[in-house]
């Protein structure tokens, strides 16, 4: 059940609870016997959550409405009932026991003294003050009328608080109301009731407190029925006592009102108060009875299993002295065979163990010889060594994976890797237990691959300025065109290279070349290309070629390239974009073998990929190779790159692409040649955020002139 609809039916039930209770009032004073809607708001506080209390107060309202008109003292009385259950309930909280009410004799006493002093008291005397405060109720009147108030709403809240709570908490778990002993209890005290409120007394009864003669009857069922069926119990006969009083009846109502009254609330609450906190008394008892046979059952337990436990000790007491024996043999086997040399030693540097190991580690023949010797002085080859190893001991108690390097008996270098453990000796001297092993070799190879590492950063650091030659020489000028170019290699050595070669025709050549894989195999095999591709103009008949200017087509440039670069001679293949501008007509021819082919940059126009492309050289496909034909006007700009502008990686391994270097050029239409690059470049390294590229980043930017133009070069 949601919120909503169970604070819902809470305002609903108390308001026809209110109703009950008016019900049951007086019909010439408008005095009610009991209240039981404040008992039941006491119990909806404690035992759901204080959202209900707006419903309760609009409850009360409403119940205000029904018994005439509406006056600004029935706001304050709905507003008492609801704070003064509040209150009850604070304080309940605040000093309850753990555990539950009706399994603690202190809580039934602190649920009764809450509900009745508190919440009872607070209500009847605010309320009581706010009639008097309105002017109708009379300051003469104001204590009989509080007294009336008070009982009534305590005698509501001992009858029927207490049941919802117990049946709230224990639910329907173990409940017996068919034993014939709970029968014969619940019968009796029915009849008694009957007896006793179901007719009018003799008279000579009415001058004794005959109704105090149930007192054994109600202690009998303190204690021997279910606290569940006993707060029903009280409930049924409250019910009867209450009918029988209002109808004159009973030992109580000869008295006339409000005598009859306030002695039956007096009765009912005195009565039902001192059952249930017999009961919870009884219950609390039957706990704790409990409790101790659990106890003892352990306890007997536990003396039943002490000497099994002790027998079962002893056996693996012996099991575990034979298993240390063992172990011990072990131990003494292995640190007697172990490759690795074993010690203890004091601070001072004397041994006072070792394992063969260890003495066959230093040059001598056996611990015994080792042990004569006066300390370990002699065995560093730099004394400071052993004071700093000694200072770091002494400050962290260990050290691990430590590495020195000392000499043996003999004199010859000895490097040794080890841990050692600062600890207390059997005397309870310092000493050090250490565990090392000879590393000799593994240092002396070390120190050769050191010696091969100078000399191979030797070698690429010449072989990267050897690469750097293959880039376009600062100065030159090119008819009819201009270039600008950027190079970020992404180490020491690459398979990136690009340049210009002025032909005989008057015609200038561009290429850019990629190879597969880095270092110095691939800036070799670019190298070659290189010079290959210098010799162009021998590559259809040497220089009678070039004499005659008769140059070699792009497409016959590849197939050559084919022809002295196959696979199986180096092992790597190579993109290359090889384009040919003749300035004098605006036309640019081009091939490309597995190379990404030149961007068109026009001005006006979005930047567009020239078509074209073939196989790598190197594959042994040289009948794909093909060449196309593009027309320029000038200020046409030609980008050649290679594929590591558009495969940089992002932190999360997103690639450039194509489309994206696109959109960039696009934003760099209006800039020098030179920005463009630099824009790019820039837009790279925001985009792998810093991070070093994963290929060279090679790019070549070609401005067409015009047949007259004479442009030159520019690099960065």
């Amino acid at each position: 059940m949601n919120g909503f609809l169970r604070n819902l039916l809470i305002g609903t039930v108390y308001f026809g609870l209110g109703q009950l209770g008016l019900a049951l009032a007086a019909a010439s004073t408008n005095i009610a016997p009991i209240w039981p809607a404040s008992g039941f708001a006491f119990a909806a506080i404690l035992l759901w959550n204080l959202s209900c209390l707006p419903y309760i107060v609009l409850a009360d309202l409403a119940l205000s409405v029904t018994t005439g008109p509406f006056a600004a003292s029935d706001v304050l009385t709905a507003l008492a009932n609801a704070l003064s259950a509040l209150a009850g309930m604070v304080l309940l909280q605040r000093f309850k026991s753990p555990g539950s009410i009706h399994e603690r004799s202190w809580n039934m006493v602190l649920l009764l003294l809450c509900g009745t002093v508190v919440t009872a008291g607070l209500a009847s005397s605010m309320s009581v003050l706010g009639l008097v405060r309105g002017g109708q109720l009379a300051q003469a009147e104001a204590l009989p009328v509080w007294w009336t108030w008070f009982l009534s709403d305590a005698a509501g809240v001992v009858l029927l608080t207490p049941l919802l709570v117990v049946w709230q908490e224990k639910g329907l778990a173990g409940l017996r109301p068919w034993r014939p002993e709970s029968l014969l209890l619940l019968t009796g005290l029915l009849l008694a009731g009957w007896v006793m409120f179901g007719q009018r007394q003799l008279e000579i009864a009415e001058h004794y407190p005959v109704a105090f003669v149930l007192a054994p009857v109600l202690v009998w069922a303190g204690f021997r029925l279910d606290l569940r069926i006993l707060t029903l119990a009280i409930l049924v006969f409250s019910v009867q006592a209450v009918a029988g009083t209002t109808m004159s009846l009973g030992p109580f109502g000869h008295l006339g009102l409000p005598d009859s009254y306030l002695l039956l609330q007096v009765f009912l609450m005195v009565m039902a108060s001192m059952v249930f906190i017999l009961s919870s008394v009884n219950a609390q008892s039957h706990l704790a009875e409990l409790s101790l046979r659990q106890s003892q059952a352990a306890l007997r337990y536990a003396n039943e299993r002490l000497e099994q436990r002790v027998l079962e000790r002893t056996k693996e007491l012996r099991q575990a002295l034979k298993e240390l024996r063992r172990a011990e043999r072990s131990y003494r086997a292995l640190y007697e065979n172990a490759i690795q040399g074993m010690f203890r030693s004091s601070l001072d540097g004397r041994i006072k163990t070792a394992n063969p190991a260890f003495a066959h580690m230093l040059g001598y023949a056996s611990p015994e010889d080792l042990l004569r010797e006066s300390g370990m002085e002699s065995v560093y080859v730099f004394p400071e060594d052993r004071r700093e190893w000694l200072a770091s001991i002494r400050q962290q108690g260990f050290l691990r994976n430590y590495e020195l390097r000392l000499r043996r008996k003999d004199g010859t270098p000895l490097w040794v890797l080890g841990n050692v453990l600062l600890t207390q000796g059997d005397d309870g001297e310092e000493v050090l237990e250490g565990i090392e092993i000879d590393v000799t070799e593994k240092a002396l190879a070390e120190q050769e691959l050191e010696r091969e590492r100078q000399r191979l950063e030797e070698d690429l650091r010449a072989a990267g300025e050897i690469q750097k030659r293959l880039l376009p020489r600062d100065g030159a000028e090119l008819p009819g065109a201009a270039m600008a170019w950027t190079f970020v290699p992404s180490g020491q050595v690459g398979g990136d290279a690009f340049n210009f070669l002025p032909l005989a025709d008057g015609s200038t050549a561009f290429y850019m070349l990629d190879v597969s894989g880095h270092g110095v195999p691939s800036a070799l095999v670019a190298f070659s290309a290189c010079q290959a591709l210098q010799d162009a103009g021998g590559m259809q008949g040497g220089s009678t070629a070039g004499r005659l200017g008769i140059m070699p087509r792009p497409v016959e440039v590849m197939r050559r390239l084919e022809a002295e670069f196959p696979f199986n001679r180096f092992g790597q293949f190579f993109t290359l974009c090889y384009m040919v501008l003749d300035a004098r007509q605006g036309l640019l021819t081009w091939s490309c073998a597995g190379h990404p082919p030149p961007l068109l940059l026009r001005p006006g126009q979005t930047p567009s990929l020239l078509d074209g492309s073939g196989p790598a050289v190197g594959l042994g496909h040289a009948e794909g190779f093909r060449e196309d034909q593009v027309a320029l006007e000038p200020g046409d700009r030609l980008l050649l790159y290679t594929d590591g502008v558009t495969e940089y990686r992002a932190a999360d391994g997103e690639l450039f692409g194509e489309e994206r270097l696109l959109a960039v050029l696009a934003e760099a239409a209006d800039l020098t040649r030179e920005q463009v690059l630099a824009h790019v470049t820039e837009r790279l390294g925001d985009f792998g955020q810093g991070r070093r590229p994963g290929d060279d980043v090679s790019m070549l930017l070609v401005e067409y002139l015009g047949p007259e133009g004479v442009g030159g070069k520019a690099g960065t």
